[in-house]
């Protein structure tokens, strides 16, 4: 389809939350300024306006820049085709976080997609699948937040939530102070998750995590 050069204001950020990345904005604010926009926006029609599908991290910095026209190739999708070209498109370049993924992944099932086709469709696995939505349904806000900001790794943070909401962030730390490895922390947030786990065993393995992990080998 050929690309189209129309008003910056008639664009609109994907209605799926997103995240923001000042620092990949500033950078291709410099590549704008030297070689200008090489690969058009692609733009979706919806009653707000030209919703962004793809490049709108090329927008949020033609937009700084103070640009007044853009050019865009506008195609007819609906949301749930909306949702799946982003997802696709992130299978080949990393173009949006864990958790845009998940919420993608979830506006897809929320529409009527099977998890089998979901899957299928990005070349990905049931396991995958389930492992996005824990991040999005089962970690608590905090660490959300860093899992979008990159200082989180996304199967590290798979690992903490495995554990009860409210202990995942102290997880977290006790982890990074205690220099475990994801899988250990995975083994020490299912000894948290344990329903006969007193208060005070918790907050011991907290405190003391290779003591409690050595201990927990060893019972048979």
């Amino acid at each position: 389809m050929k690309p189209i050069v129309i008003e910056i204001g008639r664009l609109v950020p994907p209605s799926v939350p997103h995240q923001e990345d000042v620092h990949r904005v500033d950078e291709l604010k410099d590549s704008l300024r030297e070689l200008g926009l090489r690969v058009p926006l692609v733009v979706r029609p919806t009653a707000l306006g030209l919703e962004i599908v793809d490049g709108l991290l090329r927008y949020q910095a033609a937009r700084a820049l103070g640009w007044g026209l853009i050019p865009v190739i506008v195609e007819e999708l609906d949301e749930r085709a909306a949702a799946r070209h982003r997802l696709a498109l992130n299978a080949v370049r990393r173009t949006v976080s864990a958790l845009e993924e998940a919420r993608l992944v979830r506006l897809l099932l929320d529409q009527g997609e099977g998890p089998d086709r979901v899957a299928a469709a990005l070349g990905r696995s049931r396991t995958w699948l389930r492992g996005r939505l824990q991040l999005l349904e089962g970690l608590c806000a905090a660490l959300q937040s860093e899992v979008e900001r990159g200082t989180l790794a996304p199967t590290l943070a798979l690992e903490v939530a495995a554990a009860p909401t409210a202990l995942q962030y102290p997880l977290r730390r006790a982890a990074a102070e205690h220099g475990l490895t994801a899988h250990a922390t995975g083994r020490l947030a299912r000894y948290l998750a344990a329903p006969e786990r007193t208060v005070d065993e918790r907050l011991t393995a907290l405190a003391d995590p290779r003591s409690v992990l050595a201990r927990a080998s060893r019972q048979p």
